[in-house]
């Protein structure tokens, strides 16, 4: 009995694996045109500078794996999306 109920666990899980390789490619490829797009240049050397930033700053948080480091990181990260939505909702509704 308990083969079958990790069997299925295993077979539940395995769609998952490719979802969430996909949020992350898009989730960094989005954060790298916006970089990109903040930067105002056209060229791909900035792309390629914000590339590496972006991943050094990723293998940094994995390497450490420190859950708080990692929460405090999304807080500081999310912060200046959330004060542009405060003031959008302020301004322009």
């Amino acid at each position: 009995m308990p083969q079958q109920q990790f069997h299925s666990q295993t077979i539940s899980k395995q769609p998952a694996i490719p979802r969430y390789s996909l949020f992350i490619i898009t989730s960094a490829d989005s954060a790298l045109l916006v970089c990109g797009l903040l930067s105002n240049s056209n060229n791909g050397k900035s792309k390629i500078i914000w590339a590496g930033a972006l991943v050094t700053l990723s293998t940094s948080l994995l390497y450490t794996n420190d859950v708080d480091l990692n929460k405090q990181v999304a807080i500081a990260g999310a912060l200046p999306f959330t004060l542009v939505s405060i003031i959008q909702a302020f301004f322009f509704c």
